[in-house]
């Protein structure tokens, strides 16, 4: 009996020792979660923190720039500054700051744009995987080094330092740039890359198959192309380039609309760009009102209008109408006007030439101001726009105030023409 007495004190004991630990565990786990738990206020100041005034200069490091417009999702996933461990997975949101070692996962139906420090802009595509390495920027030296995994990279290098150093690394290819913009593609299933120069000027780095020559530096210049291929020989990757080919207005508007998941989000200024055209007329009213008469007309009114891309967004636009008024005389005017096409379609112009009028003693002054819109990045058939011109004309016995509204044709499909 004694026996099991003791027997039994030793196993209550035995039982109630690991509870009472347990409790002083829980007592001290408690104490120890509450220290080590991460407040939410904490990781948006430190982990994922937003950009302040968008003052980059005002950024130190590990933070060198931010996100500076986001469509659909787009996942950052932050590593150390060692880049060898990850801190925390999260969704992008504008203005969110870029760390160094940063890589982006771009959605299937999603675009990203990042600007950094210098002045420094990348655009990454849809289903794109891409790798910053490095993002070093003083008053001298801009030193820069991104991995583009997969989908397509544009870099735009706006500001040259005293040296600089802007690299971007593909699976078979390498760029190097000091000011340019350029963008690449690298696509993981066919094991192909694609390089286009789109400002400035780049070089490019690799290897290939060619028995006379093991590997190759190419140079691009603006507006001109590359692509390279991916060959085995047995287990070892050969890299082969193209020769570099100029770009085609439409192979360039395709290169830049890719970059984002509603291309006509994209800047107008890139690849609203019309080409040079000579199959141009007008169909329109005029209403004209002559001083000298104190008459006011109601013409029909034809116009043939050629146009000339001169540079950038600049053109010239000669001129030839005629106006068939109301009564027996006829309006002519003829001149040249400088255009410029603005803004998503919209452009605007002046110009100056000779105006002509039945009874009017000759010609003399005709000065033009128009205003319009083209279908330029969605032409719809032969119907080019509508436009607005207002006409301050002069002849030796008349002085005519006019306005036209036209709608303008283009026969010619100028904008699919290459240059």
């Amino acid at each position: 009996m004694v026996l099991f007495n003791k027997l039994s004190l030793f196993l209550t004991v035995l039982f109630f020792i690991p509870l009472i630990n347990l409790n002083a565990q829980e007592s001290d786990d408690k104490t120890l979660v509450k220290k080590l738990t991460i407040s939410q206020e904490e990781i948006d100041n430190n982990l994922k923190p937003k950009i302040k005034g968008k003052k980059l200069e005002e950024l130190s490091s590990p933070w060198v720039g931010y996100v500076s417009d986001i469509e659909g999702k787009v996942i950052i996933i932050r590593h150390n500054n060692d880049g060898t461990s990850v801190l925390i997975n999260f969704e992008a949101k504008e203005g969110d700051l870029v760390h160094e070692k940063d890589v982006f996962d771009v959605g299937p139906k999603s675009s990203v744009e990042l600007t950094l420090k210098n002045e420094t802009e990348i655009s990454l595509a849809p289903s794109t995987t891409f790798r910053m390495y490095q993002h070093y920027v003083d008053e001298n030296e801009q030193n820069s080094l991104f991995n583009l995994l997969s989908g397509k990279a544009r870099i735009n290098v706006k500001k040259e330092k005293k040296i600089t150093s802007i690299k971007l690394y593909a699976s078979n290819v390498v760029i190097s740039s000091k000011k340019a913009d350029f963008a690449t593609s690298y696509d993981d299933m066919k094991k192909t890359s694609m390089v286009a120069c789109l400002g400035g000027e780049i070089s490019i780095l690799g290897m290939t198959d060619n028995k006379e020559r093991k590997s190759y530096a190419q140079f691009l210049g603006e507006d001109e192309y590359m692509n390279i291929t991916t060959s085995y020989d047995g287990e070892t990757e050969n890299y082969i380039n193209t020769d570099p080919t100029k770009m085609s207005r439409n192979y360039k508007k395709t290169v830049l609309e890719s970059f984002s998941a509603d291309y006509r989000e994209l800047d107008p200024w890139e690849f609203t760009r019309i080409s040079t055209s000579f199959f141009r007329i007008a169909l329109g009213l005029e209403y004209a009102n002559i001083q000298e008469l104190s008459t006011r007309y109601y013409n029909f009114s034809i116009g043939y209008l050629p146009l000339i891309h001169a540079f950038s967004i600049f053109y010239l636009e000669p001129y030839f109408f005629l106006s068939i008024p109301s009564s027996k005389e006829l309006f002519l005017r003829a001149g040249t006007s400088l255009v410029l096409y603005l803004y998503r379609g919209f452009y605007a112009g002046s110009g100056v030439g000779a105006f002509w009028i039945t009874d009017g003693a000759g010609s003399k002054m005709d000065l033009n101001f128009s205003t319009g819109y083209t279908f330029s990045d969605k032409q719809m058939g032969i119907i080019d726009g509508l436009r607005f011109e207002y006409f301050i004309s002069r002849t030796p016995r008349y002085r005519s105030n006019g306005i036209i509204l036209s709608l303008v044709l283009n026969f010619s499909s100028g904008r699919d023409e290459e240059e």
